[in-house]
């Protein structure tokens, strides 16, 4: 599992790092981008990294057979299977059509924060007490992060709808209630887990 957690954060390094060179700027997530369809190597490239990304998807979709095998069923959650399965679903009909745009944003953010969760995972896996330390101190926070990241999208997303932006909508039409379900379904994790938790101790 460390191994894995590992590979999780060097395979997200690469992909926002092949975005950069594929022409990926922070304006992305403003500024109407859209694909650019012609053979010039960067944009060769950033189709590219589309594709590398749904393999990373489909990989984390075999966590939930992880999960199962090492007997983890109280993981296997409607939460846990709904991501991981919406999630390659919208990264294989971008990759297929979109394969580009100011979309990527969402690329780069979810990258973001899958190198600091993959992080938390690797550093909670071993015994080592600055590892204990920052598992115990930033486990809360993980989630928000994730939140975050979906409101970002959200906006990204709405941006891409703006009449002079030639960003796929039936693309968008699918992508915008998966984030709003994905924002309930963690906010609702996040309430079990931290919220309830503290007022459980608050009553002690």
């Amino acid at each position: 599992m460390g191994f894995y957690n590992l590979f999780q954060v060097v395979y997200c390094v690469f992909l926002v790092v092949n975005l950069i060179r594929a022409g990926w700027r922070p304006y992305f997530f403003y500024r109407c981008v859209e694909t650019d369809y012609s053979d010039e190597p960067k944009a060769v490239l950033m189709v590219e990294t589309t594709w590398y990304l749904l393999m990373i998807k489909l990989f984390e979709l075999l966590e939930t057979v992880l999960f199962v095998l090492r007997k983890k069923q109280n993981q296997v959650t409607l939460l846990h299977v709904y991501h991981h399965i919406s999630t390659f679903v919208i990264a294989y009909i971008y990759a297929k059509y979109i394969g580009g745009s100011m979309l990527t944003f969402s690329i780069v953010a979810n990258c973001i924060v899958h190198i600091i969760m993959y992080s938390y995972y690797f550093m909670s896996a071993y015994d080592v007490p600055i590892f204990k330390y920052l598992v115990a101190k930033y486990k809360k926070y993980i989630t928000k992060i994730q939140l975050i990241q979906f409101c970002l999208m959200m906006v990204n997303n709405l941006l891409g709808l703006r009449p002079n932006c030639n960003v796929s909508r039936p693309f968008l039409a699918m992508y915008i209630p998966n984030i709003l379900i994905l924002t309930y379904l963690f906010y609702d994790f996040y309430q079990k887990a931290y919220t309830k938790s503290r007022a459980a101790k608050a009553k002690q």
